[in-house]
């Protein structure tokens, strides 16, 4: 097993975490969009990952959200997410997270880390999913009406509209419903039980590479329904039959 690159990859992620904890009060705004924001700590939190990466891994490649991408020349790519929950951080709200996965080099791993609550979510394939050490699975719960569903809206009107259309689809139907601006930690909180199950549309890769990773590793199901441009993702514990419901949402 490549520990090598996994102990590495908790390191930078603590390192980043760390960084974006210290900036949490002087957030600064690069670009304005009209559902969504940028932030430079984005840029310097990537900063420190991939420059970790390319000094200890030079032949690695990468998938990343704000520098884009580079081929690998050693069979490992790394995919990551700066900062997830750029918006909820711009306005002081405690609930973000530094995200990053390697995979196809050997056992793939994903680490989503919670600066703030210094909860550290990890797992390799094959060998479980983990917080701060601690093993962890996804929920029991069988029955929709008791379920706790987790749901995000991403940027961008579209994906507004199909979230909106997916969202009325379950509202009536669970216990509760929580959105809380993380996809990534979404994705840990359905691997760790504190809620069911997790739908989105729009994610892109770096949004759930490592949080899917753990997702599976916890006992769960993920997957993505795609039909035409629109991507329905979904994770949750397997007992909630949800794959009729959720590729007729997709296809809608």
């Amino acid at each position: 097993m490549d520990n090598e690159r996994f102990e590495k990859g908790i390191s930078l992620v603590r390192e980043a975490g760390a960084f974006l904890k210290s900036r949490m009060e002087e957030p600064c705004i690069e670009k304005n969009f009209a559902y969504d924001v940028k932030l430079r700590q984005d840029r310097e939190s990537e900063e420190i990952i991939l420059g970790g990466i390319g000094k200890f891994f030079p032949g690695d490649g990468f998938l990343s959200e704000e520098r884009g991408s580079r081929d690998t020349l050693s069979g490992y790519l790394w995919t990551v997410d700066p900062l997830d929950g750029t918006f909820n951080y711009s306005r002081g709200l405690p609930h973000c997270c530094v995200s990053v996965s390697c995979t196809g080099g050997g056992p793939d791993f994903g680490l989503v880390y919670d600066f703030f609550r210094q909860e550290l979510f990890s797992a390799q394939a094959g060998r479980g999913a983990f917080l701060n050490g601690a093993r962890i699975h996804v929920s029991e719960t069988g029955s929709m009406k008791e379920s706790v569903m987790c749901f995000g809206l991403m940027k961008g009107w579209k994906d507004i509209s199909s979230g909106v259309s997916v969202f009325n689809a379950f509202a009536a139907g669970v216990r509760k419903i929580r959105m809380l601006g993380a996809a990534a930690l979404d994705l840990c909180y359905v691997a760790s039980g504190r809620v069911d199950f997790f739908v989105e549309t729009g994610l892109k890769p770096w949004d759930t590479a490592a949080g899917s990773i753990i997702v599976r590793e916890a006992g769960g199901i993920y997957n993505q329904y795609v039909s035409g441009e629109t991507v329905l993702t979904y994770a949750g514990n397997g007992n909630l039959k949800m794959d009729k419901i959720c590729r007729e949402l997709a296809e809608k």
